[in-house]
């Protein structure tokens, strides 16, 4: 049975607008739902608009055989409504218009799939590709965020590999992006468009003549967190949308990417190596990541995409290490970078049998442990946690 008593955090106009910046219109509901729809998803609010929350009934019958106003109700009609007060405000004043009638989220949701989720509507994007995605070196393709560390190694293998290649840049007179144009092919077979993922109608005009698109860009956070679900999310909605659309999509799913920078930008994973090397990170964390070259990721890219038989996801990577480990190699390849890594101490010998032997019993460790926790929380220093926990 759907509960109805969740919270939702607070909306305000201002808040979906900075997090949804596109407003439908008839030609970008695609785009505009892979921005409103992650929005629902991390607030819980999405089986609102997908019915799979339902409105509870509005009264209850009471012991004495009279209604009182059912409290889930009120409290689910808060929430819907204010899910369609957040979808108005990021429609045109056309769309806006036509859905100004319906009373529930639902409602809304529903009909701006069926006016807008149609082949006549929704597909130019597609359109404008061929139907056979799979295609012998060649032909023309395009890669999205072109400028970057992932992105740049991909132009290069499909440039090298005889593809004709388009990419999209924010701005292609940009220095930073001038190492695209020194590329082997580049001056024959690479253009730069200017084009952003939130821009709909730059990416049509990027996207006319291919074949194929190879999408690499992403927004980019200071928070890993952030950046790590919007991988997660995007993935998530191209294997939605592709289903719909019926576009053949394949993902390939690199982990820590090393290797050359081609690009003068530091990315995000050359960061985590440099603070290493230069100071700015005295330890490491507890954690374990895997590896891959930036040359195997571009190529696997490549090799999927010429691939009939290529569907699914692709891990790629080729090896796990602790962080311990990384900074081991680093430091045995680059002795005058990298300071030595400390080895895990050794536990120290000692004997108490002199206090044994005047009767003493030591209580065990764990002891000691559970009695300090359970103490800071009764001074409240810590949260109650559940025995489990400690």
């Amino acid at each position: 049975m759907a509960s109805y008593s969740r919270s939702c955090p607070y909306f305000h106009t201002d808040n979906i607008t900075s997090l949804v910046s596109v407003k439908l219109d008839k030609d970008n509901y695609l785009l505009w739902r892979s921005q409103f729809e992650p929005v629902l998803n991390t607030t819980g609010l999405y089986g609102y608009v997908d019915g799979s929350i339902p409105c509870p009934p509005q009264h209850n019958t009471n012991r004495h055989g009279t209604k009182d106003v059912n409290e889930e109700y009120v409290s689910w009609r808060k929430q819907d409504q204010l899910i369609v007060s957040m979808i108005k405000v990021t429609v045109c004043e056309k769309v806006l218009s036509e859905i100004v009638g319906f009373t529930s989220s639902h409602a809304v949701w529903k009909y701006l799939k069926s006016q807008n989720a149609s082949p006549s509507k929704s597909c130019k994007m597609q359109d404008k590709m061929s139907s056979d995605c799979h295609t012998v070196p060649g032909s023309t393709v395009c890669v999205t965020g072109a400028g970057g560390f992932v992105g740049s190694w991909v132009v290069k293998c499909l440039l090298e590999r005889g593809y004709t290649v388009k990419g999209t840049v924010r701005n292609p007179d940009d220095p930073k992006n001038s190492h695209l144009k020194a590329l082997y092919g580049a001056k024959e077979r690479l253009a730069l468009y200017k084009a952003d993922i939130l821009d709909y109608k730059s990416l049509l005009d990027a996207f006319h003549g291919c074949r194929g698109v190879f999408h690499t860009a992403s927004p980019v956070t200071n928070d890993p967190n952030w950046y790590c679900v919007g991988k997660v999310l995007a993935e998530q909605m191209a294997l939605e949308v592709s289903k719909e659309r019926k576009v053949d999509l394949v993902v390939v799913v690199p982990a820590m990417v090393m290797g050359q920078l081609l690009q003068s930008t530091i990315n995000f994973s050359t960061m985590h190596i440099l603070n290493h090397l230069n100071g700015s990170s005295k330890t490491y964390n507890n954690a374990v990541n895997g590896y891959v070259h930036a040359e195997d990721v571009a190529l696997a890219h490549a090799l999927v995409y010429e691939s009939p038989s290529a569907s699914g996801r692709y891990l790629c990577l080729e090896s796990t290490h602790h962080r311990e480990e990384v900074l081991k190699i680093l430091a045995k390849l680059f002795p005058t970078c990298v300071d030595e890594v400390s080895p895990k101490l050794k536990p120290y010998k000692f004997t108490n049998q002199r206090l044994k032997d005047l009767g003493l019993e030591f209580k065990q460790v764990e002891k000691g442990f559970i009695d300090i926790v359970k103490s800071l929380q009764e001074k409240g220093h810590l949260p109650i946690l559940p025995r489990s926990k400690l």
